[in-house]
Order: C-alpha cells, then structure tokens, then sequence
C-alpha cells in the first residue's frame, strides 16, 4: 500500500491548517511591506494633494506665545506649533484666536506644544509632528525647525533642522516639513495594525482564496484530486489519493469512478 494512504484524518487536518497559516503569515507580510509603502508615498505627496489647512489660533500667552496650524492632505497630516518671541510684527497674521493649550485635544502621536527658551527676535521656532498613511495614519515623525523670523522671499533657509522618528534622505534644508523626503519609521499601532489587516485581507488572501477555491471546484470537477491533480478515474471511491493521501470528498468524483469501473466490466 503506498505510504500516503497511510495517512490519517488528523495528519491531514494538521497539513491543511499549516497550509493556512502559512497563507495567513505571507498575507500579513505583504500587508506590512504594502502598509509602508503606501504611507511613505502619502507623505511624498502630501502637498500636491493638500486640502485644508487650519490655522487653530495662538497660546494665550503674551511673549513670547506659540501659533497652531493643522494641515490635513489625503493620507497625511501635520501638526505646526510656531515659537513666536513676541506679538509684535505680523507674525501673528492669521493667528486671530486665542486659544486655551489644555482645551485642545491632540492626536496621541503629536506631542503637546510648550513654549521653549527665548529665542533671538529675529528667530523662529517650528515643530512639526507629521503622520501618514492610508486608510488610517500609521507612521509618523517629528521635524524641528529653526528658521528666519522675516523671511518673505525666495527659498527658506533653516539655520538647523531636528528629524526624529524618520530617516531623511538629505532634501530638508531646501524643502518645506511637507515637501522633505523623510521614511518616516515611528510607529502609530492602531492605523498600522488595522492598515496592515486590511491590505492584507484585500489584496493577497481573499484573492489567493478565491483562486483557490475555483482551482479545487475545477478539479474536482474533472475527476481529479483538488491538491496535486491526481487523475482520481482508476482510483477507489471514498479512498485517498494515491499520490498525496488527500480525502476524497467529492461525492460526483466518487460516482464518476463507480460508473467508469462498472463500464470497463461491462466492456
């Protein structure tokens, strides 16, 4: 008798369960690296498809007092808190309200804004907590400023830029925190988990299921074995496969090879 009709039913049911956690585990593999992929390219474009930006209003301190902008692109979203030295100029323009830190309720990744040591009058000082990812924020990163308070001009120049929780891939000093190419690596679990799930839900294991289970139907269909396609004609009803000891369980299968063996008698 060949060795894999030997096999027993719990043999085969521990070889399908290990054929379905091995899809499970490469689904949740690409749905990782896709989950990456897609919020670092969120980030990339953050600005050609920016779509709102809030100015949420200034500290209620006096000198010196910290300016709050949101911006909200499609699969990005950056918090700015502007270190102002004093209210004097038109730093302040836009900044109309005045607002209460404590009452503002921050996302978790985004650090709460703090007034920070005085600051040359001609200085300015900007943190930027910045996230990306579709459908949900997972990754995110910190990127501190330091820049001429007057500037109207022409390209901004940064006297120094802090990156944190990202890898910057040396475009800063020449681009806004929107237009920097950083990979950013901070993780937010909640979006990176639920973005991982779900890519790899959507793109690899219902379509590798799909696949699978027109593949078996079709074989099954024609008279062979839905694991190795074994030519099951020859072979015994309600028998394993001689080939790979898989369960025959196709009951049309079974009465396609009772009628073929009743037919070869009759010949």
């Amino acid at each position: 008798m060949p060795q894999a009709l030997k096999k027993n039913p719990l043999t085969n049911l521990t070889h399908h369960l290990n054929a379905k956690k091995s899809l499970y585990l490469k689904s949740l593999t690409l749905g990782l690296i896709t989950t990456i992929l897609t919020t670092w390219t969120c980030a990339y474009f953050a600005i050609p498809l920016r779509r709102k930006v809030e100015i949420i209003g200034r500290s209620d301190s006096k000198t010196p007092c910290l300016g709050l902008i949101k911006f909200d692109a499609l699969g990005t979203q950056m918090y700015m808190s502007v270190d102002i030295p004093d209210d004097e100029g038109d730093d302040l323009t836009g900044y109309v309200n005045t607002v209460n830190l404590e009452t503002i309720s921050f996302p978790h990744w985004v650090r709460t804004p703090s007034i920070t040591d005085p600051l040359p009058p001609d200085r300015v000082m900007v943190y930027n907590d910045i996230a990306s990812g579709w459908p949900l924020l997972a990754l995110s990163y910190t990127d501190d400023r330091l820049q001429d308070r007057f500037h109207h001009k022409g390209p901004m120049i940064y006297d120094s830029i802090a990156i944190k929780g990202g890898i910057d891939l040396g475009q800063s000093m020449q681009d806004g925190p929107l237009g920097s190419h950083v990979l950013a690596y901070k993780p937010i679990l909640p979006g990176l988990i639920i973005n991982t799930v779900f890519y790899a839900t959507i793109l690899f294991a219902i379509p590798t299921l799909t696949f699978q289970t027109i593949r078996t139907h079709h074989r099954q269909k024609n008279n062979r074995c839905p694991k190795c396609k074994y030519d099951l004609r020859a072979t015994n009803p309600n028998t394993p496969c001689p080939e790979c000891g898989n369960p025959i369980s196709n009951p049309s299968a079974s009465a396609k090879t009772i009628e073929s063996q009743k037919s070869s008698k009759q010949s």
